[in-house]
């Protein structure tokens, strides 16, 4: 009887371990999800809806979501009242540049960069027009950061980099330690330039996941 009682505690013992070990890797495998989807701002959560129908409508399916969600953290900290010495509202459009894409693009009807809904297709049209003009680029990632640049500090100033790489025999189909090297502006705009697709790639879309695809640049993280 005593050794039915220890071969009975044994096995219910195993069975408490076991229990424990696969909680553990269960939840283990949850964690980084639902990590991601609590460090979303809480603000940011009235404009998912949005940023993932509008974003999908114009790149498709496949829309890079996440990096377009992350890159609205970077401009505003989702605030639509925000201001800067040059530009305004959640996405940070310049008078001259809000004027431009609505002309650009009739579904944005009259510029309104303090409209969080404009300021989200906005970004997403001109996003996608940056993008696809880096076409030649080496990788998604490096094509993003490339778009990503020329959002921040203009189209010209990006192609030139690219330009100087190439003459410089550096690849230009590459950003991330290559054309961003690249930069003959004053020494803040380089930094601030530099700085934006990386924590925007490296950094931001990470935690926008739960809302769609972002673009891959585990690569250019090592």
């Amino acid at each position: 009887m005593i050794a039915v009682r220890v071969v009975w505690s044994l096995w219910l013992a195993v069975m408490v371990a076991l229990g424990a070990l696969l909680a553990t890797v269960v939840f283990g495998a949850l964690a980084p999800s639902a990590h991601a989807a609590e460090a979303i701002p809480r603000v940011a959560q009235s404009y998912r809806s949005e940023v993932i129908r509008y974003n999908r409508y114009v790149w498709g399916p496949a829309a890079p979501v996440a990096t377009l969600a992350g890159q609205i953290e970077q401009e505003s900290a989702w605030d639509p009242r925000a201001r800067s010495p040059y530009a305004s509202g959640l996405t940070q459009f310049t008078p001259a540049t809000a004027r431009w894409i609505s002309r650009l693009y009739p579904d944005l009807a009259e510029a309104a960069p303090l409209d969080p809904r404009w300021a989200i297709r906005a970004q997403s049209r001109y996003m996608r027009r940056l993008y696809l003009a880096y076409v030649t680029a080496a990788t998604e990632c490096e094509q993003m950061a490339m778009a990503l640049s020329a959002y921040n500090g203009g189209a010209g100033h990006t192609n030139r980099q690219r330009r100087w790489a190439r003459e410089a025999g550096d690849d230009p189909a590459y950003w991330f330690g290559h054309s961003e090297n690249f930069c003959r502006r004053p020494a803040w705009a380089c930094r601030e330039n530099i700085r934006y697709p990386r924590v925007i790639l490296l950094k931001r879309q990470v935690k926008y996941r739960p809302w769609g695809r972002g673009v891959d640049c585990s690569e250019a993280a090592q």
